[in-house]
């Protein structure tokens, strides 16, 4: 009996590892991830203001050649 509770200690215990070692692991990829989106956001951005930028610098080219 008494070696019925110990390999449930320690299966329990194995577990409880197993279980903190996946959420760390799920945490530190969610947050690469999660970073790689910020980062793409942040180019998606840039990207727009330089479009942004050209379009004004070429407005008033294309309304002189009207």
């Amino acid at each position: 009996m008494g070696n019925q509770t110990k390999v449930n200690y320690w299966m329990i215990s194995t577990i409880i590892f197993a279980a903190l070692f996946l959420g760390m692991a799920g945490m530190y990829l969610f947050n690469i991830q999660n970073e790689k989106i910020l980062n793409q956001k942040q180019i998606d951005q840039q990207s727009q203001t330089d479009n942004f930028m050209e379009a004004s610098l070429l407005l008033p080219v294309m309304l002189h050649e009207q």
